[in-house]
């Protein structure tokens, strides 16, 4: 990989100035700010690594919410928001306007983590389509005809054995709230989950790091947000910044040197982006 040559060569939209409003982000702000950027950077480095290209021959880099992220980025906006919400916001209240309904926004999903979420009408119908589309269930307008199958299988075995949908590395359940104490449930859920495992192949991950609040505050102090973005200019374009001008760009002040950048910053930038590192809720 090629390297910038100095501070020169940092991108112009570039101003350390506009990461000040980093510190009054709440914990959880912060985090969902060091995800966004997570999903940019794994993005480009794919998008190299597969030679993902649009229909114009150039690198497709990123999905529609992420591509209007990175533009806020290089518009000195820093603090990213979560477009999916604000246009799916758009849609129902168009809905309701054409409908000649007062809006009043709702919020369709349960809450959810990146670990458990529900599943989702729309995840539901293409999931159907993917059974029709392998002849597990048939329509002729009149009638449906499910494969014996299917009568009684959960999903995911389904899945498994017709290899109908892409859902790898999911199980999509039924919870009974209504009928069970949290205590059974959680009790349950205990028991289950290596039978789960074992019936659908999916190992346990290793090697998984926790957060801790300690990594949060590190992350305004040793400017990891800047650090984030600097790291996504250097994928995106496929050069690298040597220590020293990452050093001058993230402390113009001398507060940290190449040596605590590489040995303390560097690592802590890796560390929380990682697939290994869990953000807690």
């Amino acid at each position: 990989m090629k390297l910038y040559k100095n501070t020169d060569d940092l991108p112009k939209w570039f101003n350390l100035k506009n990461y000040d409003c980093i510190a009054e982000l709440s914990t959880s702000e912060i985090k969902k700010q060091v995800r966004f950027r997570t999903d940019l950077i794994d993005s480009a480095k794919r998008a190299y690594d597969e030679n993902e290209t649009d229909d114009n021959g150039d690198l497709y880099l990123f999905e529609y919410e992420e591509g209007k992220r990175y533009e806020q980025i290089t518009n000195g906006n820093v603090v990213l928001i979560d477009f999916e919400n604000i246009e799916m916001e758009r849609i129902h209240k168009e809905i309701a306007i054409a409908n000649g309904r007062d809006y009043k926004r709702i919020d369709y999903r349960l809450p959810r983590t990146q670990t458990v979420s529900g599943y989702t009408t729309v995840e539901a119908y293409f999931h159907s389509l993917s059974l029709m589309d392998e002849d597990l269930i048939k329509d002729d307008g009149k009638y449906i005809a499910f494969k014996e199958e299917l009568l009684s299988a959960d999903v995911n075995i389904t899945d498994k054995l017709f290899d109908a949908y892409c859902s790898s590395g999911f199980a999509a359940i039924n919870i009974h709230l209504e009928g069970y104490t949290d205590k059974e449930i959680i009790a349950d859920i205990i028991k289950l989950l290596p039978e789960w495992r074992k019936c659908l192949g999916i190992e346990e991950p290793c090697g998984i790091s926790y957060s801790k609040e300690l990594d949060y505050k590190k992350i305004v102090s040793y400017r990891i947000i800047p650090l984030l973005d600097l790291l996504l200019h250097e994928k995106i374009n496929n050069k690298k910044f040597p220590l020293r001008v990452l050093a001058t760009a993230l402390y113009p002040k001398g507060e940290k040197g190449e040596n605590e950048l590489k040995q303390t910053v560097i690592p802590l930038a890796l560390r929380i982006t990682s697939d290994n590192y869990r953000h807690l809720d």
